[in-house]
C-alpha cells in the first residue's frame, strides 16, 4: 500500500521528531510506502525560516531531521503524470486549496491514501466524495498502529 503525504505533515515531523506524529510517519514505511510530488520540496524550502522560528531547530538540526524524513518519500514530477489525473485534482482542490492539487493528482494516480493534516483540505475533499483522504487518526487506525 502507498500513502501521500501532505507538506504539513512533513512540516510537523520535521519540526520535532520525538512527536506522536513523528512517530506515526516512522512507523508506517513497515507497511506502506509514501510517496509525494516533488512540489514538497520547493514548499517546504518556502516555509523553512518559519519552521527553524517555530521549531527552535538549528540550521544542521533541521538539515539532519529533513534528510531522515525525505529518506521515506519517493518525490514524484507530477509533470509527468497523464493530464486527466491533474485536470481531475484541479477540479477537487478548486475551491478549497488549490495549492495541494499535485497531491491530490498523484493520490487519484496512484489509486492510493492522502494523508493530511490540513482540516479544511479533508472536509472540502470528503465534500466533493474524495473518500482517499485521511486524517492522522484514520491513518492510525487504518494501520493498527
Amino acid at each position: 500500500m502507498n500513502v501521500i503525504v501532505d507538506t504539513n505533515i512533513v512540516f510537523s515531523v520535521i519540526a520535532n521528531t520525538s512527536s506522536k506524529l513523528a512517530n506515526t510517519f516512522f512507523s508506517i514505511p513497515v507497511q506502506a510506502e509514501y510517496y509525494a510530488p516533488d512540489f514538497l520540496i520547493t514548499e517546504l524550502q518556502l516555509h523553512k525560516r518559519k519552521l527553524l522560528q517555530l521549531s527552535g531547530l538549528t540550521e544542521a538540526e533541521y538539515e539532519i531531521s529533513k534528510t531522515s524524513v525525505f529518506a521515506q518519500i519517493n518525490f514524484v514530477d507530477t509533470a509527468s503524470l497523464p493530464e486527466a489525473y491533474l485536470k481531475e485534482a484541479a477540479y477537487l482542490t478548486k475551491d478549497i486549496d488549490n495549492k495541494d492539487f499535485e497531491f491530490v493528482a498523484l493520490a487519484l494516480f496512484l489509486d492510493t491514501l492522502f494523508w493530511t493534516g490540513d482540516k479544511v483540505l479533508y472536509r472540502g475533499l470528503r465534500r466533493k466524495k474524495f473518500m482517499n483522504v485521511l486524517t492522522t487518526s484514520e491513518l492510525i487506525s487504518t494501520f493498527g498502529l
